[in-house]
């Protein structure tokens, strides 16, 4: 099963780049994994929060195809690293399909 992790923008730190190629390399040791930056909503003012994420949301919805998809936010659900394996598991085991796992910008997902 291929994995994919999306998110809008780029890294620009360097120690946090370094850090995603690490686990990339270790993550490609298990299953093919690519990670993916999609355009990052630039130059508009955070009042206009709803158009910041209706762009960065067109983008990473750009790269769905017919994936499983998993959101990846702060109010989400909960688990623990072996609930966590077992629900991957569980989804692996009953698609063949590629697993997508979308982080949204600094405001969110849309």
């Amino acid at each position: 099963m291929k994995l994919k992790i999306l998110w809008p923008g780029k890294t620009r730190n360097r120690e946090i780049r370094s850090l995603q190629e690490f686990y990339l390399r270790k993550i490609n040791q298990l299953a093919p994994c690519e990670l993916i930056q999609t355009k990052e909503a630039k130059g508009i003012p955070e009042k206009f929060a709803n158009k910041i994420k209706e762009i960065e949301a067109s983008g990473l919805e750009k790269n769905f195809k017919d994936d499983y998809i998993i959101c990846l936010f702060d109010e989400g659900k909960e688990m623990s690293s072996i609930d966590f394996a077992r629900f991957l598991e569980k989804i692996a085991s009953n698609s063949s399909r590629a697993m997508t796992f979308v982080v949204g910008g600094f405001l969110g997902l849309e």
